[in-house]
């Protein structure tokens, strides 16, 4: 990158570290740079404007950004908020429409340790992203967790994909290690901030580099900035939280995805969020019109070519069940219509 660091093209790197299904882990101590690092490897592939890469990348986080003259949250151009498991997929949806689903995504959950911890395996966030890890090459996605600490989160997180004793999905661990970090410098005579400066491990068996990650135009003061400039608020509390819609479950709407062309990922990601929007995931128990609802929705679904199997996880009930509902449903559709006003069978009716 300069001289006095370890050159490695911009280009190949940021392709690399953003490619399909990878998992970045960033951690540090407050204050020592994490978030910065995630904003400042960024920024430039948001924007567009790294020399000869012509891919843009779309950032979905739960970090915090401020624009100059405007009070509340802003988010820059190709950057969402999302706080919650079911606002990232829908975003993804909306990426997908406007952008293609071949855009690339990376998500980006700073304050990973309040949910990705070992022994939080309860918590619906924990679950959620760690099903959804298995899949993120599908969606495009590559995962940027960043968290004070490694050593507690969940092994899946923390472990090297490559680890000979116990494999994870970790990619890439960057770490601030600033006594290594200040002896680098002192021995290269730089007088460059080592705040600026990261360690990055590729492997279970490498030491890491150290890396020179110059600071961008989004880490400028919230205080300082101009009208029109964006800046991340490290003073901003990051929160994430599993669903807004009392009906999300993240593994109906994997299960859903699950056996599909990439090509169709994006009106699965549709069907469901109609569904649920809908309230055809509601709990129909106790209403008297449980089964009646319960067909209404498989002959919706298959209508719309949603396959046997996707439906069987969505109701709970295999299809030889389903099917069986269905046909007196409209056996007795049938029996209905040969009802006369008084009560008696037409003729050709079936009692």
């Amino acid at each position: 990158m300069r001289k006095g660091h370890h050159k490695i093209s911009h280009k190949k790197f940021i392709d690399s570290v953003t490619a399909p299904g990878i998992v970045n882990l960033l951690a540090g101590k407050r204050g020592q740079g994490k978030t910065a690092t995630f904003v400042s490897m960024l920024q430039p592939a948001a924007e567009g404007t790294i020399r000869d890469y012509g891919r843009k990348i779309e950032v979905i986080t739960n970090i915090v950004f401020a624009e100059g003259g405007k009070h509340g949250r802003s988010m820059p151009p190709h950057v969402h908020y999302a706080d919650t498991v079911e606002k990232m997929f829908r975003i993804m949806l909306e990426i997908y429409d406007k952008y293609g689903n071949h855009t690339r995504i990376a998500v980006g959950m700073d304050e990973a340790q309040q949910h990705m911890l070992a022994d939080q395996n309860a918590d619906p966030v924990n679950q959620a992203m760690l099903s959804f890890l298995a899949v993120t090459r599908k969606f495009n996605v590559s995962l940027w967790f960043m968290s004070p600490i490694r050593t507690n989160l969940v092994p899946k997180i923390r472990q090297f994909i490559d680890d000979p004793v116990k494999a994870g999905n970790l990619d890439f661990y960057w770490f601030k290690d600033l006594p290594r970090i200040r002896r680098f410098i002192k021995m290269r005579g730089l007088e460059t901030d080592p705040f600026q400066y990261i360690v990055w491990q590729p492997g279970a068996d490498h030491k890491g580099q150290i890396l020179f990650v110059p600071e961008t135009s989004w880490l400028k003061k919230v205080d300082d900035l101009k009208i029109g400039e964006y800046a991340y608020d490290d003073e901003a509390a990051a929160t994430f939280r599993y669903g807004e819609h009392p009906d999300f479950d993240h593994q109906v709407l994997l299960d859903m995805c699950s056996g599909q062309r990439k090509h169709d990922l994006p009106e699965m990601l549709r069907e469901y969020f109609r569904m649920l929007d809908a309230g055809e995931f509601a709990d129909e128990k106790g209403n008297g019109h449980g089964a009646d609802d319960q067909v209404t929705r498989v002959r919706r679904a298959r209508e719309n070519k949603v396959p046997w199997k996707t439906i069987e996880v969505l109701e709970g009930t295999n299809r030889n069940t389903l099917r069986s509902r269905m046909d007196k449903q409209t056996s007795s559709q049938k029996l209905a219509a040969s009802i006369n006003d008084d009560g008696e069978i037409r003729d050709g009716g079936t009692t």
